[in-house]
């Protein structure tokens, strides 16, 4: 409403965001993205040093790399943004594994848990390593989902990277003889 002088004229004004071509699909899908919520996965890898007495892995020994919870599944969600019905499928595109001593791991699956009972020294069927020096060692993993979207008779798609990191202590067993 606003007053002319006389009395109060209702102005029509028009709404430009809710109109489907004051945003385009594309920016439609990047707000529809903004608003997922993801949850990075936790480094994991074994065995587990936390399960022998020393709290760590030897050198030379096959530590295998893979991720703990966070958002793995394939998913698709739908939003509607200025206008827009924008659909959306969303999976795990890689994981990159920084190993902390220059080794960087690219894991299309995320790499396969070690099973716990696994007592010899095998190597990791898809995303190993083996340290060649003792030390504490930080490891990053950077987790990849590929969104693809289509809206509006558009489609495209986009990529996210999160992060997380652990510590690894590598060590050197001596046997000593009685």
């Amino acid at each position: 409403m606003a007053w002319n002088g006389d009395e109060y004229v209702l102005i029509n004004v028009p709404c430009d965001d809710l109109r489907p071509d004051a945003m385009s699909p594309q920016q439609a899908a990047e707000q529809a993205i903004a608003r997922l919520s993801f949850t990075t996965p936790d480094v994991g890898f074994g065995p587990d040093p936390n399960n022998n007495r020393f709290g760590m892995l030897p050198v030379g020994f096959n530590v295998w790399f893979f991720p703990r919870g966070g958002t793995l599944e394939p998913a698709s969600a739908r939003d509607s943004v200025g206008g827009h019905e924008v659909n959306l499928s969303i999976r795990v595109k890689e994981i990159t594994y920084q190993l902390g001593d220059g080794t960087v791991l690219k894991c299309s699956g995320g790499g396969t848990h070690r099973p716990a009972d696994l007592k010899r020294d095998i190597k990791s069927p898809d995303c190993g390593h083996q340290y060649e020096q003792k030390g504490e060692y930080t490891i990053v993993a950077m987790t990849t989902w590929q969104v693809n979207w289509t809206a509006s008779g558009a489609s495209g798609s986009q990529e996210i990277t999160l992060s997380s990191s652990r510590s690894l202590s590598i060590g050197e067993l001596h046997s000593v003889n009685r």
